[in-house]
């Protein structure tokens, strides 16, 4: 097995423990982007599968917001032309198509 130089490993602790706001700033961004993408977007058509609480289910909505990590606030049509909302888990939501 090959020794490390002792010196370039100092060397390499210190520089790895250097912050600047600029590395902060980079530290955040990166943070951001984090993790698995959401399973739909703003505006995306979906529908309520059979997993669905039962008022929901088979029913077409559009995503209007992202509430946590997997709810959705989802609208969606009645009989009468109004709209209905409701606040589903993605695992209850699949995409529809037109």
């Amino acid at each position: 097995m090959v020794r490390k130089n002792p010196h370039a490993v100092a060397l390499g602790r210190i520089g790895g423990s250097a912050s600047s706001p600029a590395k902060r700033r980079a530290a955040r961004l990166n943070a951001k982007k984090a993790g698995r993408k959401p399973k739909f977007e703003i505006g995306d058509l979906v529908i309520a599968n059979d997993e669905a609480p039962g008022d929901y289910r088979g029913r077409r909505g559009r995503v209007k917001a992202r509430i946590e990590r997997a709810q959705y606030d989802v609208a969606f049509d009645t009989a009468d032309g109004g709209h209905a909302t409701g606040v589903l888990m993605s695992w209850w939501l699949d995409p529809a198509t037109r």
